[in-house]
């Protein structure tokens, strides 16, 4: 069994299982109004005409298709899911392409394969509010969705964007072209963040609030490294509305682009609320010693679990520093997620 949260109204996560083999199945909750619960048809009803399913409800159309799924990812308004054959499907609402199912498909209300992925063998998979990354069993990388516009920029990574929405999948060349095998994925709001086979941090996209961590405040229509950490190994990612975190393999967290919220954290002591961003990585420390092994980020808020299984959250003007999650002690955490204003934990 999988659990999916379609429980954030504006931004995205993603969960994945490493359990034993087994048939997987996923069950959602939440809002959708737009299909993307992926149950099927919905009576919508109240002034609004929308659907809230409030409890756990199996995709049945999974079993349907015999997918056995092993990666959920929600977005906004569309969701994308990965079965154990590396099959992509995606449903929901997706006007800007985000759903990859070319251009005469904008809509569907149950899990649907991305056909023009065919052929390609996709082990992870993100949702943004406006696009979807996948990435394949070699390393490869493909985006599609928003395709941005003069005044807005888009986080594809295709190179600049002429206006047009991307609606089937397309490969990211600058990966293939500088020989760099992506082995995670990551989606903000306007910008993702990919992780190499060696450690390595990827950014690009929208560039305000330093939320691709490179020092400047312009966007970027392809990946570029960031040279912050050439010295160090990074060995997970997480993109949030508009920052982003990184992992080392020593387990020491870093974080960096808007910081309205805390989402970083509060280094040195001191934060200016009109100037709140970090436009090159720090440390977000305050652990308790604990080494760090899975990281997430949600709109404003992030959370992290340490190898002994304790969770801690930031963020989301609750908390200034990582804060023990501590009615949760007595269980053993495994997992992590974070949502809009939720976070979801596996134990």
């Amino acid at each position: 069994m999988m659990l999916a949260r379609a429980i954030r109204s504006r931004f995205v996560k993603q969960f994945s299982t490493n359990a034993k083999p087994g048939h997987y199945n996923a069950f959602v909750w939440g809002d959708g109004t737009v299909g993307q619960l992926g149950l099927g048809p919905v009576e919508k009803s109240g002034v609004a005409r929308k659907y809230t399913e409030l409890g756990p409800r199996s995709i049945d159309a999974f079993r349907a298709l015999n997918a056995n799924v092993s990666k959920l990812s929600l977005g906004t308004t569309h969701s994308a899911a990965v079965d154990a054959t590396g099959r992509v499907y995606t449903w929901g609402f997706g006007e800007k392409g985000e759903l990859g199912l070319g251009d005469s498909i904008k809509e569907v209300d149950v899990p649907t394969w991305v056909e023009h992925l065919d052929g390609v063998h996709v082990v992870d998979v993100s949702c943004a509010v406006h696009h979807t990354a996948a990435l394949d069993d070699k390393g490869r990388l493909f985006t599609w969705g928003y395709g941005g516009t003069s005044m807005s920029d888009s986080a594809l990574g295709l190179g600049p964007s002429d206006g047009q929405n991307v609606t089937l999948p397309t490969l990211v060349e600058t990966f293939i072209d500088d020989g760099v095998r992506v082995q995670a994925v990551d989606c903000g709001d306007s910008h993702t963040v990919a992780l190499s086979a060696d450690g390595e941090i990827w950014t690009w996209g929208r560039g305000d609030n330093g939320r691709l961590g490179n020092g400047e405040l312009i966007s970027l229509d392809f990946p570029e490294p960031l040279d912050f950490f050439d010295s160090m190994t990074c060995v997970a990612i997480a993109a949030g509305r508009s920052f982003s975190l990184a992992l080392r393999d020593d387990g020491r967290v870093f974080g960096w682009g808007k910081n309205n919220h805390f989402q970083l954290g509060l280094e040195g002591g001191v934060l200016d609320i009109n100037n709140a961003m970090e436009r090159i990585p720090i440390e977000i420390r305050g652990f308790e010693g604990e080494k760090v092994v899975k990281i997430a980020a949600g709109t404003e808020h992030a959370a992290a679990l340490t190898e002994t299984g304790k969770l801690f959250v930031w963020g989301a003007n609750l908390w200034v520093y990582p804060n023990e999650i501590t009615p949760l002690k007595s269980k053993r955490l495994v997992d992590v997620a974070c949502g809009d204003r939720s976070t979801l934990v596996v134990a």
